[in-house]
């Protein structure tokens, strides 16, 4: 990801690491490990999440890392603060009024969904793992929203398999920044994430 020299540090390790963390808890409450009475509690861990996404997202762009600075900042209002919001918001609805505002937040994770795979020609110059990985959450998102449009119930069929795909993300975002942190403190490349698709 091409960046420009400044006196800020490179922000990868920490932004990758809370998007790590907030997938953990969207996988407890798609699979249904956690039922939806403990949402307000994850509701308040996606606020803390976006804080801090925010401020890695403006010093990706004060370094000039385009790529990974959007990234951030489509996911830090949009799936951490607007789920965060979206979800308290529908737990105030009457039972008979909560349908709806899920099937509505649906047509919102559809569009996240599409914007993720848009990101794939620029990534493709960047890192072939980051490019599949990349399908592979886009792929859940979407779930994700087929899934709330539709009514399917967390903890089944859509539901449960975007659950896991989102792990199976969060799990290789521990990696990524492993990744960055040891190859920036030792300054050299001990270990990688792949070459690019194209030059």
């Amino acid at each position: 990801m091409a960046e420009r020299k400044t006196a800020l540090a490179m922000p990868t390790v920490a932004t990758v690491w809370i998007v790590a963390s907030l997938c953990f808890g969207l996988f407890a409450l798609l699979t249904g490990l956690v039922p939806m009475a403990g949402t307000s509690v994850l509701c308040a861990w996606l606020m803390a999440g976006a804080v801090g996404l925010f401020i890695c997202a403006i010093i990706e762009f004060v370094r000039g890392d385009i790529i990974l600075g959007t990234i951030t900042l489509v996911f830090a209002p949009l799936i951490a603060l607007g789920s965060s919001l979206t979800f308290t918001a529908i737990l105030q609805l009457a039972p008979e009024a909560m349908a709806a505002g899920m099937a509505l937040s649906g047509w919102v994770w559809l569009a996240i969904g599409i914007l993720f795979f848009l990101f794939l020609p620029s990534l493709a110059k960047v890192s072939w793992s980051l490019f599949l990985m990349m399908i592979e959450l886009g792929v859940a998102i979407i779930m994700i929203a087929i899934g709330l449009m539709t009514g399917v119930a967390m903890g089944e069929g859509l539901m449960l398999i975007a659950g896991y795909l989102v792990i199976i993300f969060a799990v290789y975002l521990l990696y990524v920044g492993l990744v960055f942190l040891t190859n920036t403190v030792y300054a050299a490349p001990k270990l990688s994430i792949g070459g690019p698709i194209v030059k």
